[in-house]
């Protein structure tokens, strides 16, 4: 049975090579939940993630990659400097929209 995640996101893009998210602060964190989160995600896709990637910007506004393989969560880990920087103006770009 699927577990339905307690955190609540939006997803802000969504490509070939990565899905990136935003940690709305209701509920649980996305840190929290990220199990549950990956396989929210992964169910939502026709196909599944397969190798995409999933980023999300958490309640410090810091991004991190939830780590998984072909939907199965596996581990967060922090983004770099430069990946930062690119979520980022990202993020800026869909909020002027």
């Amino acid at each position: 049975m699927m577990k339905t995640p307690k955190a609540s996101f939006a997803t802000r893009k969504l490509t070939d090579s990565f899905a990136l998210i935003i940690d709305l602060d209701r509920g649980r964190a996305v840190t929290n939940d990220a199990e549950s989160v990956v396989t929210r995600l992964h169910t939502l896709k026709k196909g599944g993630l397969k190798q995409r990637k999933i980023y999300y910007r958490d309640s410090c506004d810091r991004f991190d990659e939830p780590s998984h393989e072909a939907g199965v969560f596996i581990s967060i880990v922090p983004c770099s400097e430069a990946q930062q920087g690119f979520f980022i103006k990202l993020v800026q770009e869909y909020e002027t929209l």
